[in-house]
């Protein structure tokens, strides 16, 4: 058995919680079923399943990475044979075990009150429950192993990891009211329930993927940067499913998002990039790519779409800005602005965020509230009236950038020499 999970068992199981999880459940049921409401049973089961396996065993996942890091044994755990794989499923799998055992206690009562009734509708649900407590565990996994790279602390508060719950409270009304409008997505319908389980089952595989991917980097087995961009690209065509016309400004704003939350959650320390110019100069192209952070590949793609975005015929979400390409500069503005913070001395997140804060919504407020666009318009150009002026001035904030970072790059390495 894999230890990792053996651990976790032994660590969640006692004989007072094996007696006392189907004990309070069977009480639950049988006060819902007394007090006349025998047909809300398989409902209650639901509600219950996600109180125990979506909100506190999101928690344990979280907790599982969380509380090690806190503890100071996380780093025994990684000098550990344990594969990457064997890891990472222990922890999914081995953190939730006592939710699992709730929850399957509930999935048990959920299909025999009401699977005779609505058998199809029945599955669906309980296979929708399955999937989002798969995706949510994973995702809670995969900001503790991301954040655990970072400066950050709050991911060692498991509380911080119930923000994942969020979301995924949004797919509920679907799990207990069966609504017959279909889900067009991508011109084929779904209904509701049957669109959730495609959705949650593929966000789940995600996530795992996602775990497993950033365990090994836990576990000093190196990786390709590729399925970074690769999810952004599959995240745009889901949701351009719902509206194929805006498909290059969904790719731009994703591609954005996801290359600012690497900027700030992994290190870009000076030595990383020593480590890749290294590499670059032996023509070790494999080295460079294994040490290469995950943010320079969004942005790439955040031009690639936002040339798309540009080209693309006017339609309602592309219409909130003129120029994509200037979103895609100022983008390349800010990562040159925290690559130049990380290379200084410390605090290089908070400043990143402090600075870019400032130039980007402080300055630009306190411009046109002084009754001045054209100074508004130079520190923050994406709005200009003018989409070749928007580019130019976005062009020469990201070469501004980049000089700052490069005069910092080249400072330090005359000081090192």
């Amino acid at each position: 058995m894999n230890p990792e999970f053996k651990r976790n068992l032994w660590l969640n199981f006692s004989l007072h919680r094996l007696i006392g999880m189907p004990a309070i459940l069977g009480l639950i049921f049988l006060a819902v079923a007394m007090n006349g409401q025998a047909n809300h049973v398989g409902s209650s089961a639901a509600m219950l399943f996600v109180g125990i396996v979506w909100l506190w065993g999101t928690k344990n996942a979280a907790a599982a990475i969380g509380d090690e890091q806190r503890d100071h044994t996380w780093d025994q755990q990684r000098m550990s044979a344990l594969s990457p794989w064997a890891m990472t499923w222990g922890k999914l799998l081995g953190a939730t075990l006592f939710n699992w055992y709730g929850g399957a206690i509930c999935i048990l009562v959920l299909l025999i009150s009401d699977l005779a009734k609505d058998p199809i509708n029945t599955l669906l649900k309980a296979l929708s429950l399955i999937a989002m407590s798969l995706l949510l565990h994973g995702a809670a996994l995969v900001m503790n192993l991301q954040l655990g790279q970072s400066d950050f602390t709050q991911n060692r508060r498991g509380s911080f990891n119930l923000l994942l719950a969020i979301p995924a409270l949004f797919f509920m009304p679907s799990l207990f009211e069966l609504s017959e409008t279909p889900i067009t997505w991508w011109d084929i319908s779904f209904m509701p329930l049957q669109f959730q389980l495609l959705a949650g089952s593929f966000f789940a595989i995600c996530s795992i993927f996602a775990a497993w991917r950033l365990m090994q980097n836990a576990l000093q087995v190196r990786t390709q940067p590729w399925a970074w961009p690769i999810f952004a690209c599959l995240l745009t065509a889901f949701l351009a499913g719902f509206n194929h016309e805006n498909l290059p400004m969904l790719g731009l704003i994703i591609s954005s998002s996801m290359t600012y939350a690497t900027l700030f959650s992994e290190p870009n320390s000076i030595t990383i990039w020593q480590r890749i110019q290294q590499r670059i100069q032996a023509k070790n192209w494999h080295g460079a790519l294994i040490n290469l952070p995950l943010w320079p590949t969004t942005l790439i793609l955040s031009f690639a779409f936002s040339l798309l975005a540009t080209g693309a015929a006017p339609s309602e979400l592309s219409s909130i800005t003129t120029a994509p390409l200037s979103i895609a500069l100022m983008l390349l503005r800010d990562s040159a602005v925290c690559v130049f913070l990380a290379f200084g001395p410390k605090r290089g997140v908070a400043n990143s965020l402090l600075y870019l804060a400032l130039i980007n919504g402080l300055l630009p407020f306190l411009a046109h509230s002084s009754d001045l666009p054209s100074v508004a318009y130079l520190i923050m150009p994406i709005n200009h009236p003018s989409s070749i002026a928007s580019i130019l001035i976005s062009a020469i904030h990201a070469l501004m950038a980049i000089a700052l970072a490069f005069w910092r790059w080249q400072a330090l390495q005359s000081a090192q020499r």
